[in-house]
């Protein structure tokens, strides 16, 4: 399970792939899975190290 930080590109409004809501767009740290992967390769987002400061940074911190 890899956790990326998840921004969109731009002002770009990217839908979350659960349906609840809109990527921030501050970004946030999520698990990579097909969808964030496709949006990466449309350059609609961008991956970054897992912020600490976000909502499941510190997870991903504990984890190294």
């Amino acid at each position: 399970m890899t956790i990326k930080k998840i921004t969109p590109v731009g002002e770009k409004i990217i839908p979350m792939h659960d349906g609840n809501g809109n990527l921030p767009n501050e970004g946030k740290n999520l698990v990579l899975n097909s969808y964030w992967y496709r949006l990466e390769a449309d350059k609609d987002v961008s991956f970054d190290d897992p912020d600490p400061d976000l909502p499941g940074g510190e997870e991903h911190h504990a984890e190294q």
